[in-house]
């Protein structure tokens, strides 16, 4: 394609296709997971979480090369400096591919130990091994080809990347229905996803060639290798503790409770980083687009604008989902599964409720070549949330679990007004604070009605029901939001954020 066609692409419509792509994979996994347990029972549910938990914990091993990658493709692409594009691209390329082959012999030499360590006592130890050795191969893959995944976003392409991320959403739905169908059991499921990670690859590397017809693979040289990891080793790091985030609070619920605990918390942790991956989509357009700003007051502007609008729809999102969190499970799952994750489901989704304001700070210290600062941040917030774990989890059960994770956002306020006073050098950023304290006050006292409707009027309702309070809770806290934004001064900023110009 050539480079009149790239611009035309507007933050707005990038926005618009990330989004739209990470709403179909919620969606998706809404109507696969109950067709999982159903089918394959609640502890072989469990083994399939922790299999998919144990390979995701291998994608820190990329070191921050996909986010370098994006940096610089965005940044030379703006200069139209191709052979500096193609050596970055290189670069990343080859380094995947020997850390994937040497992921791949670790992992197959140690596939025993690793199934031993978890406890998966609910498989025959052979079947086991094949079981994580599927997983493995899936996850290949995909990790070979994870430097041509970067072009359509560096490009501002996100179009293309929706489509390519719906693509494969939609046909794992597909397989995985048509393996459960057959009666083929885990091992079945985990085979079809090979064949999605297959057709996804060869896609992919098809798209990145469209997109950027001057690509060309060649040999890394030491530059192209130095700028990728002088950028994406601090990326590394800050994967590294935030697998222990993600991944760390399941890994010891399995090892301190067993597989069947692991299910109970995994399902309202997935659905609560899956909507923090709905608003998180909007950072990777954001990285993209602060990489290639060169204005600082354009720069302030957006991030304060992004800021303010993401804080919002995360409280309008993670209130709405704290109130129904019970009822949804109680119907989309079973009545006894909702009343084994009550209290946790509800915690978890209030642990999210001001995340949506960290995500312009995340993306405007990519988009400045400044990584190290999102790992310390990182750093802190996994420390916390890890050390939460070990020490509540045997105090309280899967409710320490949940615990753990309300203290992690302390370090994201710190980090907000930090990036603003420090890095921005934004005028008064106390005042800024307060501003953005308003609509979390408001949020907060919304919460407190909704539950009281909730316990009131629409407590143990059918799907219609559900439906109908939960519209009612989007609309309340919507107005709530509209109505705060006239006394904030950004009442035109929502209204008119379409038409907005970076």
């Amino acid at each position: 394609m050539a480079d009149n066609q790239i611009k035309k692409m507007t933050l707005n419509k990038n926005l618009a296709f990330n989004f739209s792509s990470t709403m179909v994979s919620l969606l998706i996994m809404f109507i696969v997971t109950p067709i999982l347990i159903n089918n394959l029972g609640a502890e072989e549910y469990g083994v399939y979480v922790i299999l998919g938990t144990v390979i995701g914990l291998l994608g820190v091993m990329e070191f921050g090369l996909g986010e370098a990658t994006i940096y610089y493709v965005a940044m030379y692409h703006k200069k139209n400096d191709s052979e500096s594009i193609n050596r970055v691209f290189s670069a990343a390329f080859w380094v995947y591919f020997l850390i994937g082959l040497i992921l791949l012999a670790l992992m197959l030499v140690g596939s025993e130990f690793i199934l031993k360590v978890l406890k998966i006592d609910t498989v025959k130890p052979q079947e086991g091994l094949w079981l994580l050795r599927y997983s493995l191969i899936s996850f290949m893959l995909i990790f070979f080809t994870s430097s041509f995944i970067s072009i359509p976003q560096a490009l501002m392409r996100f179009d293309v990347f929706s489509y390519l991320q719906i693509g494969q959403n939609l046909l794992r739905l597909l397989v995985n229905i048509v393996a459960i169908m057959l009666g083929t059991g885990l091992a079945g499921l985990l085979l079809s996803n090979i064949i999605v990670a297959l057709l996804y690859t060869l896609f992919t590397i098809i798209m990145a060639y469209k997109l950027l017809p001057v690509l060309k693979l060649q040999w890394p040289t030491k530059e192209g290798v130095r700028e990728v990891f002088s950028y994406g080793i601090f990326t590394f790091l800050r994967g590294l503790v935030g697998m222990a985030w993600r991944y760390g609070d399941i890994v010891l619920i399995g090892f301190l409770l067993g597989p069947l605990y692991v299910a109970f918390f995994s399902i309202p942790h997935q659905i609560m980083m899956k909507l923090l991956g709905l608003l998180s989509s909007a950072g990777k357009v954001l990285f993209s687009k602060f990489s290639s700003v060169e204005s600082d007051e354009v720069r302030k502007k957006l991030f304060l604008d992004s800021t303010y609008l993401l804080l919002n729809l995360s409280i309008i999102i993670f209130v709405t989902l704290s109130v129904i969190f019970n009822d949804f499970l109680r119907l989309w799952v079973s009545v006894d599964f909702a009343r084994e994750t009550y209290l946790v489901a509800i915690i978890i989704a209030s642990s999210s409720i001001l995340r949506g304001g960290f995500i312009s700070y995340q993306a405007v210290l990519q988009g400045l070549g400044k990584p190290k600062y999102i790992f310390y941040i990182a750093l802190v917030s996994s420390a916390t949330v890890l050390i939460g774990d070990i020490v509540l989890i045997p105090m309280f059960g899967l409710r320490g679990a949940a615990y753990a994770l309300l203290f992690a956002p302390i370090w994201g306020i710190i980090a907000l007004y930090l990036t603003m006073s420090k890095i921005l050098k934004i005028d008064k950023p106390e005042r800024l604070m307060c501003l953005f304290l308003v609509p979390c006050l408001v949020g907060l006292l919304d919460m407190i009605l909704l539950f009281f409707l909730r316990n009131s009027y629409f407590a143990d309702t059918g799907w219609i029901g559900f439906l109908f309070f939960s519209f009612l809770c989007v609309t309340i806290l919507s107005a709530s939001m509209l109505i705060t934004s006239k006394f904030t001064g950004k009442f035109d900023l929502i209204m008119n954020f379409r038409r907005v110009k970076y």
